[in-house]
């Protein structure tokens, strides 16, 4: 299998500048960690018409990032394959059966848990990116960033979907890549893409590979904390909504990093 990467991970999530600071304001979650050789990170943002969905966003990154680490050579494989249902269907009961059980059911509805989802996890050479509903996943290599995972709306654009959705199966986009050069994922919800994307002219922001070099040098305390002030700074400045991003950062992708100074 070669030799294994170990990646650096960064992750913060904020309440929209209108919610104020009362605990489980932000509806946004963030989780990420390792195992065996493979990183996954997640991201979901609660449905804000939904009551309990704040505590189904942070439940659903936790269930992804674990069911994924456990199965990834796995639904790598399926999915890389042709049998790209068997893993999503995996995904998307095993989200269902934990939002369903009794805790759960004692406090509200399924729906009422509802949020929206974006996975990357990766090993040496493959990545799997699985992403329902809208946010954006963006890809770091060779300095260059890109839009590896465009957001999906519905007939109008602050519509979206939901892995607690009768469609969620259909609607989880699941893909495989396998790749030579060292990569970088960041993860972004809708209100923090607005400052990661210019519409007009889909160009990605500087700022995509900064926050990445940043991470691939940084203590992941340190750089949890710089995202933080990052995300209550210049990103809600520019939106009303929670802002959320989770990075997956490999070190040898961002060698000039070592010497990159947080500013």
């Amino acid at each position: 299998m070669g030799q294994r990467v170990n990646r650096k991970m960064a992750f913060s999530a904020v309440a929209g500048r209108k919610k104020g600071v009362a605990r489980g304001a932000c509806q946004d979650a963030v989780f990420g960690k390792s195992s065996n050789g493979v990183s996954c990170i997640a991201l979901a943002d609660g449905a804000g018409s939904k009551r309990l969905s704040g505590t189904g966003a942070r439940r659903v990154v936790e269930i992804v990032v674990n069911l994924v680490l456990a199965n990834f050579d796995q639904f790598f494989e399926k999915a890389s394959t042709g049998d790209i249902n068997t893993p999503k269907s995996t995904i998307v009961h095993s989200i269902i059966e934990e939002l369903s059980a009794e805790r759960y059911a004692r406090r509200g509805r399924l729906e009422d848990y509802a949020c929206t989802l974006i996975f990357a996890a990766a090993d040496q050479k493959r990545l799997l990116l699985g992403h329902l509903g809208d946010g954006m996943a963006f890809s770091i290599e060779n300095g260059v960033s890109k839009v590896a995972s465009w957001p999906e709306n519905g007939e109008f654009a602050n519509e979206t979907f939901f892995v607690t959705a009768k469609d969620a199966i259909e609607r989880l986009r699941l893909s495989t890549e396998f790749f030579e050069t060292p990569r970088s994922i960041l993860l972004a919800s809708d209100g923090a893409a607005v400052s990661l994307l210019r519409r007009a002219d889909c160009t990605v922001a500087p700022a995509v590979a900064k926050l990445c070099e940043w991470t691939a040098s940084q203590p992941r305390k340190k750089m949890n904390a710089v995202l933080k002030i990052n995300l209550e700074g210049m990103f809600r400045e520019k939106t009303t909504d929670d802002c959320s991003i989770a990075i997956m950062a490999d070190p040898t992708a961002h060698m000039s990093s070592k010497a990159a100074k947080i500013s």
